[in-house]
């Protein structure tokens, strides 16, 4: 997976990073499982391209390109399914 990290800010006193990640360098993500999780920081999803689909604080977004999910510290979320062409 390319990761390229390419801003660091702060969200209050959380150290946060904006990283790019290629998702075709994983090989085929749609025959993957996405267990629920939770991170210590924020967690942005943005679409450059293709659809994302997530649950996340007992709700179900469905993001498509150009959209962006801050999913904040501690909330356990979901990837529910994501499009061939992400």
């Amino acid at each position: 997976m390319l990761k390229v990290v390419s801003l660091t800010f702060f969200v209050g006193d959380v150290a946060c990073k904006l990283v790019t990640i290629n998702p075709s360098a994983e090989g085929d993500l749609l025959k993957q499982t996405h267990f629920q999780h939770s991170h210590s920081g924020y967690e942005i999803h943005y679409l450059s391209a293709g659809e994302l689909s997530v649950d996340c604080i007992g709700s179900h977004y469905q993001l498509s390109e150009g959209q962006m999910l801050i999913i904040p510290p501690g909330v356990y979320h979901y990837i529910r399914g994501i499009s061939q062409d992400i």
